[in-house]
């Protein structure tokens, strides 16, 4: 929604999941089986946002050590939330042209970043605030069935329980 791309309601997602591509993100197992057909599972270093937000110093000194960097280097304060999502709004017209102009000329070149950000906030122009959807008790069980066996394929291979994912409320 926020990059304009998606303007479909969650209900019309949600009945149409086992082919959206939106809801298959969602499928983690499946994707990291992909890369294990490339890498050792022991290549590969899996954290969630859970482990970042509830143990940062902890997860960050175990990315370090999977590198094989000084585990205890700090140059970066932890505490502070950083990249923050803002409010979410969906674009008219000319924010969605603007945006698509952003991405295709400017995004991935380097100009100085208050010009780019110059660019995002021309396109909220005349944008409308998206609330959060409420997920409805059929929605989040319709969701945790499909996403099930995923967990339990991830769990299984991780050797780690993701009860809040299986719980989500």
């Amino acid at each position: 929604i926020r990059r304009g791309v998606e303007s479909r309601q969650i209900d019309d997602i949600i009945e149409n999941h086992p082919d959206d591509h939106l809801i298959w993100q969602g499928r983690y197992f499946a994707q990291l089986e992909q890369f294990l057909t490339f890498f050792p599972i022991e290549h590969i270093h899996i954290i969630t946002i859970s482990d970042l937000r509830d143990e940062a110093d902890k997860t960050v000194r175990e990315i370090y050590k999977f590198l094989n960097v000084d585990e205890y280097f700090t140059e970066v304060d932890l505490k502070t939330p950083h990249n923050v999502n803002r409010t979410i709004t969906k674009k008219n017209w000319f924010g969605n042209m603007t945006l698509h102009f952003y991405r295709t000329y400017i995004e991935q070149r380097q100009f100085p970043y208050p010009f780019k950000k110059m660019f995002l906030q021309l396109a909220e122009l005349g944008a409308v605030e998206v609330k959060k959807p409420e997920l409805t008790n059929r929605q989040l069980e319709k969701l945790k069935q499909y996403f099930r066996e995923d967990i339990e394929n991830l769990e299984r291979l991780l050797k780690r329980k993701f009860n809040d994912w299986r719980d989500y409320k």
